[in-house]
């Protein structure tokens, strides 16, 4: 009898810890300082990129947020297989747009091209050694930008 009662206890305390794992999450940092925007993944429908803005939509209803008002988007506790961990130690590039400049991290040269969401080249420089590039009159909107065979999106705002 104590086995069994010993067993139930154990199963149900691991059924607890399971639930209570931290969820899959999109979170939402803005530049004014006001508080964060945190959505579950496992409610997430669909996200729409406007000129001036972007659209989340799911199961907690439509949430619309303009470009200028977010300081960083982050991807929270999100689980990956043998597969992407071994993508995410050899990607290394990393960027940040600020103050009308663009900060690349990870790559110090080589073939760097940046591309409009629409997939139109706005810049190339083939001998790029690591400088910072200026976002003056680049749209606001989401870009590409290519160094190598290295891609990550960055957000002009």
């Amino acid at each position: 009898m104590k086995k069994k009662t010993l067993g139930l206890a154990l199963f149900f305390c691991f059924a607890f810890v399971a639930g209570i794992e931290a969820q899959e999450q999109m979170v939402v940092n803005f530049s004014d300082g006001s508080p964060s925007k945190t959505f579950n993944l496992a409610d997430f429908g669909k996200m729409t990129f406007g000129d001036s803005k972007f659209q989340v939509k799911g199961l907690f209803g439509q949430t619309e947020i303009a470009y200028e008002n977010v300081k960083s988007i982050k991807l929270a506790n999100l689980t990956v297989d043998g597969i992407a961990q071994t993508e995410a130690i050899v990607e290394k590039l990393n960027v940040s747009a600020t103050n009308g400049t663009l900060i690349v991290h990870g790559i110090r040269k080589g073939h760097l091209r940046i591309y409009s969401a629409s997939g139109q080249l706005y810049y190339a420089n083939p001998d790029w050694r690591g400088q910072n590039i200026s976002l003056s009159g680049m749209a606001k909107g989401m870009y590409i930008i290519k160094i190598n065979n290295k891609t990550a999106k960055f957000y002009n705002v």
